[in-house]
């Protein structure tokens, strides 16, 4: 019969570098990670366990799916090792991802000695400084069976695929004699390799599984190709459903081979009773079942895997993997409160088979029975008690907070604090300490606020679960105080960063609060991980002020805390172009380097200046120099950074028209006026004129009529002017040359630049 459990959840790929059927990683979204969308308070890592990081429980097929990588590393690792480090890996790989035209005309180059393409140059070099013609005999053979590897391996083609059989049959008999008659033992395992696979490809899997018996196992060496001619034998067994043999093949992979792990673990199916027990009969050793039912227990039911196990071997490491996938399922199935609807799809459907893929979140659905989940608990208890494995007993600890179960969770907190602990397991201890004091406390006064901030303290974020733990406790922290209507403690404990500071009271009450140094040892943890200090609203403010000009103001502001306004610009705010040209200003060399501050205090210089001269070009130059500054914080000019706050990072909030720094520039506009007013020839004129009109452009931009799409801009004052009083100057010919729409303006037609391309 079925396993009731299993629900046919199958699928089998023999190794990335060997054979792909069926495989599909079920991911759920471009645009998320899955993975994100609930909270994970225990860490897997706590096993210390290599080459198991895989089957970490996550929403996707595998945790890493890198596996398809490591098995060509072991690969050219022994190739390296073949030619005595003579050939760098670089040439190595670039030897693997030839075409077979490419390595024959290499191999005839080197044996007769005649010259490649440059490309090849070096790798020609150093194969040739090998003399070992056979190894490239080899590498051509090799690339000869490819063709049919990557036609039958290539799931994305919608053709079918057409394969001359007789070519391949003919190459078989090639290879056999080559492996007959080749004394280097290293050559000849790989063409025995290359007779596997072709026949494989070929779907003769008898006579596959004959020459693996009779000829490739006498071959006693053990590297990649032993572990991917393996996993072509079980593939075999798989092909003519002796599922019973496959996955006794497969888990032998599994547990010999790292490099192969996912791949041997995606070939194993334990399909029905009958195949199961037949399979658990083949294991000749304690080790062989314990293999077998880890497998069963990523595959299925992680409980029933663990509880089989550890009545084998008490002390065995197999179950450990089991242990965290159980509780990792547990936590994102049932008791912490998840994303609804995200899981509940036990398989992914392959449409056109009826292949199920498997799911590394789902393989054991019963944890949604209560009583599955008492179980597990009560199992996990006995074991962390008998065994006293600091692993189990820190298990122990978070299923039972998990449970609600503070009393037995302290316990074996309590015990667990006996032990000498390496770095992640004590950070598990911390995180289960955390949760279940504050899930303990039943008021959060002064006292019990400074005991949590104390525990969080120790808590690092550079692990998922730490990150996740702070996350958790402080949205719980935010509910409690919103619901008090304290908005402050609200927000520092859950930023909602501009929504919070649209309200002047509050941003008052805030900026008083961060600048006081007299914090206690809760408010002052949230205060350290707040993302906007005190200097962030000064600079806010005094943004403010230099939206509306007033930088007398702004420079207050910035003096009363030292860190504020400090940013440097990057551009000269007080250069303007024809064009504006943002990219260009902020690559041209600054010999001025400008901060927000400073540039405050330059504005109030250039139009102190400009009033107090009596000289008009002085007072031209200047009101010109400051309606530059005022251009250039606006929307379009090079230092938009002026106006960027914590509120607003960007500055760029672009056709607010009532608001002349984001969209309009109204303000930049009053003084290029006066510029012109007192200019005193008439290219100087013809500039500030040509500043007129942008900025009466920019105001169009920002304007009603522009948003709605009511009409079309219309030349306004400033366009008329440049046309009938300045058309004659060197500047307005140079704007020509440079503004096409202008030039069209002009009535200069196919001379413009817009219409030369």
């Amino acid at each position: 019969m079925k396993f009731p459990i299993l629900k046919s959840c199958s699928i089998l790929i023999v190794s990335a570098a060997i054979v792909f059927i069926g495989y599909k990683n079920n991911a759920c979204s471009f645009f998320y990670d899955c993975d994100e969308w609930h909270y994970a308070f225990f860490n897997p890592e706590v096993i210390q366990q290599p080459h198991v990081e895989s089957f970490f429980v996550t929403c996707h097929g595998l945790h890493d799916n890198n596996f398809i990588y490591s098995i060509t590393d072991s690969s050219m690792a022994e190739w390296q090792q073949y030619f005595n480090n003579r050939l760098e890996l670089d040439q190595l790989k670039q030897l693997f991802q030839l075409n077979q035209n490419e390595t024959k005309q290499l191999a005839q180059s080197i044996k007769q000695n005649t010259r490649v393409n440059q490309s090849l140059s070096k790798l020609f070099t150093q194969l040739a400084a090998t003399k070992n013609t056979a190894a490239i005999d080899y590498f051509l053979w090799a690339k000869k069976t490819e063709p049919l590897v990557q036609a039958k391996a290539d799931y994305w083609s919608y053709e079918p695929t057409v394969i001359d059989t007789a070519v391949y049959l003919h190459n078989i008999a090639d290879l056999k004699a080559l492996t007959e008659n080749t004394s280097d033992v290293f050559l000849k395992q790989r063409y025995a390799f290359q007779v596997l696979r072709t026949l494989f490809y070929l779907d003769d899997y008898q006579a596959c599984i004959a020459f693996y018996n009779t000829k490739f196992s006498s071959i006693k060496i053990n590297n990649s190709i032993t572990a991917r001619a393996l996993s072509y034998y079980a593939g075999c067994y798989y092909r003519l459903k002796d599922y019973a043999t496959s996955n006794y093949l497969f888990s032998k992979i599994y547990r010999q081979h790292p490099a192969l792990k996912e791949s041997a673990f995606l070939s194993f199916h334990p399909w029905s009773d009958s195949d199961w027990n037949a399979t658990l009969a083949m294991a000749k050793s304690n080790t062989e079942k314990e293999t077998l039912w880890h497998l069963f227990g990523i595959y299925a039911d992680p409980l029933k895997g663990m509880q089989e196990i550890l009545k084998i071997n008490a002390k065995s490491n197999f179950a450990d993997l089991l242990l965290v996938r159980a509780i990792n399922i547990l936590e994102r199935d049932k008791l912490i409160n998840n994303h609804e609807g995200l899981f509940e799809n036990e398989f992914y459907n392959d449409e056109s088979s009826e292949i199920k893929i498997f799911d590394s979140s789902v393989s054991f659905r019963a944890f949604k029975q209560d009583t599955a989940t008492d179980t597990l608990i009560k199992f996990v208890n006995n074991q962390a008690l008998q065994n006293k494995s600091a692993v189990w007993i820190n298990a122990a600890a978070y299923l039972n907070w998990l449970q609600k179960d503070n009393k037995t969770a302290a316990k074996f907190l309590q015990m667990l604090s006996l032990f000498t602990l390496d770095k992640t397991s004590t950070q598990q201890y911390f995180i289960t300490d955390a949760l279940l004091k504050y899930s303990t406390m039943h008021e959060l006064s002064k006292s019990n606020l400074d005991t949590i901030a104390s525990i969080l303290n120790r808590v690092s974020t550079d692990t998922r679960q730490g990150a996740d733990l702070i996350s958790y406790i402080s949205a719980s922290l935010a509910n409690h105080y919103l619901a008090q209507k304290n908005y402050l403690m609200a927000e520092i404990c859950l930023p909602n960063g501009k929504h919070f500071y649209k309200n002047e009271n509050q941003f008052e009450a805030m900026l008083s609060f961060l600048s006081n140094t007299n914090h206690s040892v809760f408010e002052s943890f949230y205060i350290k991980n707040y993302p906007y200090k005190a200097n962030d609203l000064v600079e806010y403010k005094a943004v403010q002020k230099i939206k509306a000009g007033q930088f007398d103001a702004a420079i207050n502001l910035f003096t009363s805390m030292p860190e504020s306004g400090k940013k440097t610009l990057p551009g000269n705010p007080f250069n303007i172009r024809i064009n504006d040209c943002h990219d260009c200003d902020h690559l041209a060399k600054q010999n001025t380097i400008f901060t927000k501050q400073s540039y405050c205090q330059k504005m109030v210089d250039i139009l102190k200046t400009a009033n107090s001269s009596n000289d008009s070009n002085t007072k031209s130059y200047n009101y010109f120099l400051y309606a530059n500054g005022l251009y250039n914080q606006t929307y379009y000019g090079n230092g938009r950074t002026i106006t960027s706050t914590f509120a607003n990072e960007s500055g760029y909030v672009a056709y607010n028209p009532d608001g002349y720094s984001i969209g309009g520039c109204q303000m930049a506009l009053k003084y290029y006026q006066l510029a012109l007013n007192f200019a005193t020839n008439s290219e100087l004129k013809a500039k500030y004129t040509w500043m007129s009109a942008k900025c009466e452009l920019n105001n169009w931009y920002a304007s009603r009529a522009f948003k709605q799409g009511e009409k079309d801009f219309e030349a306004g004052k400033y366009f008329k002017q440049l046309k009938t009083e300045f058309s004659n100057t060197k500047y307005m010919a140079e704007v020509i040359d440079e503004c096409g729409y202008f030039c069209t303006y002009m009535g200069k037609g196919s001379k413009c630049i817009k219409n030369e391309y």
